[in-house]
Parts: C-alpha cells; sequence; structure tokens
C-alpha cells in the first residue's frame, strides 16, 4: 500500500504556517568570516597538499589574478550573467592551478534548472561531479545533486541584497527538502563586490559578514578550492544513508539506511512533513526491512524514524523503556502500555566516523555565537520558516526577541543530534481512517495511553493528528520524544512546544488562563440554538455570539478568586485538551461523504458541506473561536447547528468531554490558588475516565444509530497535497483508503455486558454535567496517589478485570463493523 506523506499535516497549520511566511521578519545571526575558515571552521578542511599562496601565484604569474580585481571581471559587475560565467570560469582555473591531479569532488555550472520548480533555482551550483553521469534530459543538475547553491546580485543595493539572501534560504531549503541524506548545506551569495558564506543546519542559518571577493581574492580562492576537493561528508551528505533509486526517479527513493549495528532497506516513504522546514526536527518516517548479512531480508516489515533532536533530551527510546517500567511496577493499573504504545526495536545517535552527528559540535565546530545575536541579517518575509513541525527549541530559523534596548536581536538555537529509531509495527495514520466512528474510538484508546503516561508521571506535550497510529485495530500514542516527566525541571525549550491547531490554550500562552469560579450554572447542553438558517452561512454572515451565562446573583455572580502567581508548567489536563481538539478537528476538517440514508438531495448536501466547511475558518484561524469553544458550555452545539445532522451525537459526547475538562482546569486553578504551588499530577487523574468514556460512547453511539459518516481519505490526501505543493509537483502516489481492521466473526460476543458497563459508569449523568456541588466535591477533595482512584475506577482496576478492555473491544467494533456495512455513500 502506498501512502503519501502528506496526510500529516493540517490544512489549519498549513495556514498559519502561510501566513507567518508572508508576515515574520527573518533574523539570521552575522558570523565572522574566521566562524567559517578557521582550522574547525564551518568550512571543509583544506586538502593538505593545496597550498593557497601557491595557487594566487600561479593565478598572478598567468594573469588570472591581479591585485585588487580578477580580469574576468569589472570591479562591480553590471550584469549578472557576467558574473555567473565567470564563476564556472574562474572554478576551473584554480582547478588547474591547484595542482591536484585527480578530479574535484564539485563541479560548478550557471543556471541549472530546478526540477521542482522553474522560479526556484539557484544562480550557480556547486554539483557533485559523480552525479554529472545522470543529468536530467535538458542537460541540468537535479537538485539531489547541487552540494552548494550560490546566488549573484548585480549591485549591493539594499532589495537586490535581500532578494538575494531570500534566494540563498529558498535553494538551501529546496535542497533539504529533496535529499534525504543532506544533514547540512553550505552556500554563497555575491552582491557586487561582496561576498558570504552561508550555512543552513537542522537547528540553524548563519550567514558570514562580507568581505570583498574582488580584493580579497585569496579568500575567495579557499573557500571554493575547500568546496571543491571535500569529501560528501564534509560538504553535508549523509555517509550513513544510501540512495538506492536511480536519480531521475519520481516517486518513493529507496535508501539503505544504518541503524544502532544494524542496516535497514526502505520500502516506502510513511511521512516526511517534517523535513518540509529548514530548521527543525526534519523527521523522516520509513517502512523498512532489516538487511540480513547474506544480503536478504527479514521478513517483517518495520518502521524507521530519522530526526534531529534537542542534544540535551532524552532520547524517545529511553523515555518509552522509563515509562514502560514505571507502567509495569504500579499496582492496579487498568491499561497494558505495549497495547497502547508503539515498541522500539532498536534506537541510537547517528555518528559520522567517531563523532556525534550534531549541529553545534560537528556543523559548527562548536564555535560559540555569544553576542552574535545582536546584529542580524535581515532577511525578506516570504522565506520558509519551521513548517507543520516548528515547534521546539530553534525549531522556527529566524526567530527574535527584543533586546534590552528594544531591537530585535536573533533567537540562538539550541543544538540537535541526529537520531535514528526502528519500531517494531507498521501502522495507519488516524487521517486516512474512513469511519468517523472508529476515528473516534481510536481516540479514546490514546486517552487510555495518556492516562497510563499520566499515572507514571510524564506528560505528552505533543499531542497532534500526526502522533496517532493505528496498529491491528488499536488507536496508539507515538512520538514521545518531547514527554517530559513532572520532576525534570530543566528548560530545554525556547520555543513554545505543540502543534498549532491542537495547543492547549493555557500552553499556547505560556501562562494559567483560568480562574476558578463558583459553577453554578444551568445544564451546559440545555437551550442549545441549533435552527440558525444555512443560507445564512453561506452568505457568510457572521452570526452573534451568545453571552456566557453568569450565575445567579445569590450566589456571588462570578467570584474570581486572585490567581497566586505560579511559574507555569505543563500539566496532564494540556494533553487532553489537545486531544479533544483532535477529536474536534476531525468533526470539522474531515470531507465527509453522503450516507444512503441521509434523507438529503446532493444539493442540500453539497451546501450543508459548503457551511461545515466554514467551521475551520472559525474555530482554527481566528484567535479567540478556540478560547471560547473551550470556555462557553454550548459552545460546540451552537458552532456545529448548521453541520451535518449525523454529528449531532459525537458534538453531545464531545461537548460534555471538553464541559468536564474545563472544570477539572478550574478545580486545578481553585487549589492553585489556595495552595500557591504546582498541584501534583496525581491529582489531575479523575478526568481520564470521563474523557476515556464519553469518546468511546461517541463512537459506539454513532455507529450504533445508523448515522455514521464516512470520511472521504482520498479527498483529504489530495487536499493536503495541494497545500504542501500549490504547483502540483507529484509528493508520491495517493494513499490506499484505510478501512476498519478486521474483525472475528464472534467478536460481539466476547465483550457482551463489560463493555457497555464500563461506558455507562464513564458516562456524565445531568448532575455531573452542570456541574453542582458533587463536581465541585470531586474537584476540592479528590486526593488521588498511585494506589487511590474513585470508587468507580477501583471496579475496573482490580487485577481479574484488566482483560476486560482487551475483551470489550470487539464487542463495540462489531457493532460498528455491522453499521457501517449498509452505511456506505
Amino acid at each position: 500500500m502506498k501512502v503519501s506523506n502528506a496526510a500529516v499535516s493540517s490544512p489549519a497549520a498549513l495556514g498559519i504556517v502561510a501566513r507567518r511566511n508572508k508576515t515574520v521578519p527573518q533574523l539570521v545571526p552575522q558570523v565572522p568570516v574566521e566562524f567559517f575558515t578557521d582550522a574547525n571552521g564551518i568550512l571543509p578542511r583544506l586538502r593538505d597538499d593545496i597550498n593557497i599562496k601557491d595557487v594566487v601565484q600561479r593565478l598572478e604569474a598567468k594573469r588570472k589574478a591581479v591585485k585588487q580585481d580578477w580580469p574576468d571581471f569589472e570591479a562591480r559587475p553590471s550584469a549578472s550573467p557576467v558574473v555567473e560565467r565567470g564563476i564556472r570560469h574562474i572554478t576551473d582555473t584554480l582547478q588547474e592551478a591547484s595542482g591536484i591531479s585527480t578530479p574535484p569532488t564539485l563541479v560548478f555550472i550557471c543556471k541549472p534548472e530546478s526540477t521542482v520548480a522553474a522560479d526556484r533555482r539557484a544562480d550557480v551550483c556547486g554539483t557533485l561531479a559523480s552525479a554529472q553521469v545522470a543529468p536530467t534530459r535538458s542537460g541540468k543538475p537535479r537538485w539531489i545533486d547541487v552540494a552548494v547553491p550560490g546566488e549573484l546580485a548585480e549591485s549591493a543595493a539594499d532589495d537586490e541584497d535581500v532578494d538575494n539572501w531570500t534566494n540563498v534560504i529558498w535553494a538551501m531549503t529546496e535542497i533539504m527538502q529533496e535529499d534525504a541524506r543532506r544533514r547540512f548545506v553550505v552556500a554563497f551569495s555575491i552582491e557586487g563586490a561582496d561576498m558570504r558564506m552561508w550555512l543552513a543546519s537542522r537547528s540553524e542559518v548563519l550567514v558570514s559578514l562580507p568581505f570583498s571577493w574582488t580584493a580579497k581574492y585569496a579568500l575567495a580562492v579557499e573557500f571554493f578550492l575547500r568546496l571543491m576537493y571535500a569529501d560528501e561528508a564534509a560538504l553535508g551528505f549523509d555517509p550513513t544513508m544510501r540512495r538506492l533509486s536511480p536519480r531521475d526517479h519520481v516517486g518513493d527513493v529507496e535508501y539503505l539506511i544504518a541503524c544502532a549495528g544494524a542496516t535497514y532497506r526502505t520500502t516506502r516513504l510513511i511521512a516526511d512533513v517534517g523535513a518540509e522546514a529548514l530548521c527543525g526536527r526534519g523527521t523522516r518516517v520509513w517502512e523498512v526491512r532489516e538487511v540480513r548479512e547474506d544480503g536478504g531480508e527479514a521478513a517483517t516489515p518495520l518502521v524507521l524514524k530519522d530526526a534531529w533532536v534537542d542534544a540535551g533530551r532524552e532520547r524517545e527510546g529511553a523515555i518509552l523503556a522509563a515509562v514502560r517500567s514505571a507502567a509495569k511496577a504500579l499496582p492496579r493499573m487498568p491499561y497494558d502500555f505495549d497495547k497502547y504504545f508503539v515498541v522500539p526495536k532498536a534506537y541510537g545517535d547517528v555518528y559520522i566516523g567517531d563523532a556525534a552527528d550534531d549541529t553545534h559540535g560537528l556543523i559548527r565546530g562548536r564555535r560559540s555565537l555569544d553576542g552574535m545575536a545582536d546584529r542580524p541579517l535581515v532577511v525578506e518575509a516570504g522565506t520558509p520558516l519551521g513548517g507543520a513541525e516548528s515547534r521546539s527549541s530553534a525549531g522556527v530559523f529566524g526567530a527574535w526577541q527584543s533586546s534590552d534596548d528594544g531591537a530585535p536581536r536573533a533567537v540562538i538555537s539550541t543544538p540537535k543530534i541526529h537520531h535514528r529509531i526502528v519500531f517494531t509495527e507498521v501502522g495507519t495514520l488516524i487521517t486516512q481512517v474512513e469511519s468517523l466512528a472508529m476515528a473516534l474510538f481510536y481516540i479514546s484508546d490514546v486517552a487510555k495511553a495518556l492516562y497510563i503516561l499520566h499515572r507514571c508521571g510524564w506528560v505528552h506535550r505533543d499531542i497532534s493528528l500526526g502522533n496517532i497510529l493505528i496498529v491491528n485495530g488499536v488507536g496508539k500514542l507515538t512520538d514521545v520524544e518531547y514527554a517530559k516527566h513532572e520532576e525534570d525541571t530543566e528548560t530545554h525549550d525556547s520555543f513554545v512546544i505543540g502543534t498549532s491547531p491542537f495547543m492547549s490554550l493555557e500552553v499556547e500562552l505560556q501562562r494559567y488562563r483560568y480562574a476558578w469560579i463558583d459553577l453554578t450554572e444551568e445544564p451546559l447542553d440545555k437551550g442549545a440554538d441549533k435552527t440558525m438558517d444555512i443560507r445564512a452561512m453561506e452568505e457568510e454572515v457572521e452570526p452573534a455570539v451568545p453571552e456566557p451565562r453568569a450565575p445567579p446573583a445569590e450566589a456571588a455572580a462570578v467570584e474570581m478568586k486572585p490567581e497566586v502567581v505560579v511559574p507555569f508548567k505543563y500539566n496532564p489536563l494540556h494533553d487532553l485538551e489537545s486531544l479533544t481538539w483532535v477529536a474536534i478537528w476531525l468533526l470539522v476538517c474531515s470531507k465527509f461523504l453522503k450516507p444512503a440514508n441521509s434523507g438529503m438531495s446532493d444539493d442540500e448536501w453539497a451546501a450543508t458541506i459548503r457551511c461545515h466547511a466554514r467551521l475551520e475558518m472559525r474555530l482554527f484561524r481566528r484567535g479567540m473561536s478556540r478560547f471560547y469553544t473551550m470556555t462557553v458550555g454550548n459552545s460546540l452545539f451552537y458552532e456545529f447547528n448548521a453541520a451535518p445532522p449525523q454529528l449531532n451525537i459525537p458534538v453531545k459526547h464531545l461537548n460534555a468531554a471538553k464541559v468536564a475538562l474545563y472544570r477539572h482546569f478550574l478545580g486545578v486553578a481553585k487549589r492553585r490558588t489556595e495552595t500557591g504551588a504546582q498541584v501534583p499530577f496525581r491529582r489531575m487523574l479523575n478526568v481520564h475516565k470521563d474523557i476515556i468514556g464519553l469518546l468511546g460512547r461517541a463512537a459506539v453511539d454513532l455507529a450504533t444509530s445508523g448515522n455514521d459518516l464516512k470520511v472521504n481519505v482520498a479527498a483529504y490526501t489530495q487536499r493536503m497535497q495541494r497545500a504542501r505543493d500549490p504547483a502540483g509537483h507529484d509528493g508520491g502516489p495517493a494513499p490506499a483508503p484505510a478501512g476498519p481492521p478486521p474483525r472475528t466473526p464472534d467478536a460481539e460476543q466476547e465483550g457482551g455486558e463489560e463493555d457497555d458497563a464500563e461506558l455507562d459508569d464513564a458516562e456524565l449523568d445531568d448532575t455531573e454535567q452542570e456541574g453542582g456541588e458533587e463536581d465541585d466535591a470531586e474537584l476540592d477533595d479528590a486526593e488521588l496517589d498511585d494506589a487511590e482512584l474513585d470508587d468507580t475506577e477501583k471496579d475496573d482496576t482490580d487485577e481479574d478485570d484488566t482483560d476486560e478492555d482487551d475483551a470489550a473491544r470487539p464487542h463495540k467494533r462489531a457493532k460498528i463493523d455491522h453499521d457501517q456495512s449498509g452505511n456506505s455513500a
């Protein structure tokens, strides 16, 4: 099955990135030229048998270079083509003057065509000499063969400078996107007589201060010779990864990849959205087969993830091992760790020779950037920021902050290290699940994974669509590399972690947003207006937003307790809020097919879907919309009143889930106010059962009602592909639809009443939804430790009942499958 990597990003996230690309200034730290040219600098080491003084003397003797100028150029070239041709002539001359008989690694050519987009091509490219045997049909190289891009401008005018710098960054971005082997890129720019050297790694973009390449031509000679005779690893290629596919191959490219002493061959690309950003984790995920010593391959498919992780952070495999060990040791743990988390086979940092492949050590040469953030190069907006994955320390290239005098300064990045991990399970992304009911059920599985994680004292911190994997009919939580233990007080992050559409509101602001209030409202699910005229939405008339109802006067209206200033800290409720946003996103942004029993004409269904599509803008692209949705009791009923009526069932349960979660936020705020300290994670575990039960009930009720909706997975994938690549370039074949997993014929008989009892106990009754005294008592008095759960949970955590979830699942899903069999569009 071919799976497009486009299914990992949300439209909202892509929209946010697009807006930021147009509005955010890019600041690149400027470093001295010696930062590149010193013995431990960024540039490849000069070959021992090359003497720059001797080369310059040979050039001067042949009048190829004279004092203060190059004879092939005017002092300030008046036409870019002159410079382009001159660069090629200079490098050819340098090859001759170097006295080296062996061919160079790089060959410089001018105006190569991009096979990606015609408007993104470097003026000059240093291409691998080994690649010259396989050019494109036009005779031009591909981005995968470009080692060093260069951009040229006729003069050093401000507008030409900025445009030139923008083009350099675009070229480096294209190279890092197109070629999985690239660890970093060195580039250069020339504006008249001024020359700059550039570096782009997964951690940062750096640029040298300008120098006159016509007056200091010895420095330019050294720059080109260092690159021309460097090995591929020194030019930024990864020697632990070998491309097997021909250079002209389009689509999934096969690689041989080394990891932890073993070698794996890729069979298909699962995801590479993380590699779209120039700086960030650069995550790519493949399905692979292990290569045996005899050259054969193991039959079992595996998953290999290649990423650049924060060097000071614990590795994902170690985190999974720690959580698993803690979960196995806890008494009365109702859920099995191995069932709800992916299992690693091997993992390790990537080494280039004897050195770990890290951005600040091996690549930057351990040079300090102290004081260099105060004089950044300002690059034109529209250059590529971090993409869908930009969210961690230095994950956003060009970010800035104000200095003491108010002037902008570049944010100095933290080091990243190249890391790989292999998993034993191959799954399906939740965005490829065709049944909405099944997707919601898988999300309830992830809520169970979060219960395990939180009870062990960890938080995930990056819940999103791309981190939910379906394996053998179970929703599993993945990508725990940003997980953090409750007792971990170190700060690794200079940027907010999370994926924008799903980020908790408090995490987004990095402060506690909710204050404790007396909850004495009427039931929050009553009186919701579900009669809005569809035509109003069709005409894009913004409806009036109902004001939240205040408590009665005798209850002191809204009694705000002053919040004690406690430093912000990520807690389990933030993970659960992110998971709630994932569920809401599936209801808002999925493209649903018309059910056979909808009772609507095609035109009526199309009108309803158009109205429904506008919810994406309302909920995920407006600043206050998510806050309103989370804090106003009837908000989901209101937002979905013009959506397909089949969504009424999941909306009801999701509204109850977010109300329960909001009340727990308020209860935690109250306790934090009263104690003046952080609330322990163990006191935030009561809400998990509510969330698990309500998500499960939403799935079961939707399926058994005969109103399950089928998601148009193909349309979603095509939409993502267009969003990622507006020019329409092929990013790989479309995914095969991923339906529900296979079921056993007697599955329904295995579950039975225990499962329904579990959901009934977890479902909120009217009193709980109203938020009366029982709820407040729960928030005030629930003192949970590892061995204490509420009465309902105790019933579920007896040793004899630990397999109840396994027995219940087929019963639920058999009912869902039975319903789907006669309800596809």
